[in-house]
């Protein structure tokens, strides 16, 4: 029987290939994105993992759209209506995802104010993320947009968990792999907007056939929540209010039953959780 040959963890790049690579996740609810940097650099303005809106929304009282970014400058999310490339995991509408990487990547965007992350896509490399098991139309589609549209020196298309395999553990107990080399095992749940997925991984590659997909998300926690809230008072438009809500006071109780009795029993709001005061 033939010897396994042992796999090389040196790894060189090819000499074409652009200095500067941009890692994109492009999520349904956020886009988190940054240049790749040397483990033992400090992060810079650009390194840094930069959260993005992934969204088009219009204001019904002043007319007013906001595309990605622009988000965080709106004073007033009453009445936002909201319109979101992504459905399920996947990209369906390029045009509105190419206006919000356009505003949110380039050097020069479509405002010319210099708010992009200053990315030339001739001089950078792209490894952008997707859902496990897309279609193969719209992973054409993606394809078509990164090389045509935006013109990328180069281009890799991964599913989202298996970068993680890459990354430093966060369990002390767990044994640091070199830099560049995955770890060998790894089970990832990755709970996104529209849906959870679990991944298996071995040696950073993904097992497909055991891969599984539950559609539960944090949109369904926030539709829950709005629905409780709404029993007293009508937040059923307040979607950016609810999330906020949702990430500040909401938890994962280590013990349910514990908490649930001390609730029942009146206990004080900094036993139970956090308050939160709405102005």
């Amino acid at each position: 029987m033939a010897r396994q040959k042992s796999l090389s963890t040196t790894i060189l790049p090819p000499n074409d290939l652009a200095s500067r690579t941009l890692i994109l996740d492009n999520g349904a609810h956020t886009i988190k994105a940054g240049f790749s940097s040397h483990l033992s650099s400090a992060p810079t303005s650009t390194t840094a993992c930069h959260v993005i809106p992934n969204c088009i929304a219009r204001s019904t009282r002043d007319r007013r759209t906001y595309i990605g970014p622009d988000l965080t400058t709106c004073a007033d999310f009453g009445d936002l209506a909201y319109r979101r490339p992504v459905e399920k995991g996947y990209v369906v509408n390029w045009e509105g995802e190419k206006a919000i990487w356009e505003r949110s990547f380039l050097a020069n965007n479509a405002n010319n104010d210099g708010s992009g992350l200053g990315c030339d896509p001739a001089e950078t490399n792209l490894i952008l993320t997707e859902a496990p098991n897309a279609p193969v139309s719209l992973q054409r589609n993606a394809d078509e947009m990164v090389f045509e549209e935006f013109g990328f020196g180069a281009y890799y298309r991964t599913i989202a968990p298996a970068l993680n395999a890459y990354a430093p553990s966060p369990f002390p107990s767990t044994t640091t792999s070199p830099a560049g080399v995955p770890l060998e095992c790894m089970l990832l749940i990755d709970a996104g907007h529209s849906h959870t997925t679990i991944t298996p991984l071995y040696h950073g590659r993904p097992l497909h056939p055991a891969i599984r997909r539950l559609e539960f998300g944090g949109k369904t926690l926030t539709n829950r929540l709005k629905e409780l809230i709404s029993r007293t008072f009508n937040v059923h438009r307040e979607d950016h209010l609810v999330e906020e809500i949702k990430e500040d006071v909401c938890y994962v109780s280590p013990s349910f039953t514990q908490d649930l009795e001390r609730t029942w029993k009146g206990g004080s709001a900094g036993s139970i959780g956090r308050m939160i005061r709405m102005s």
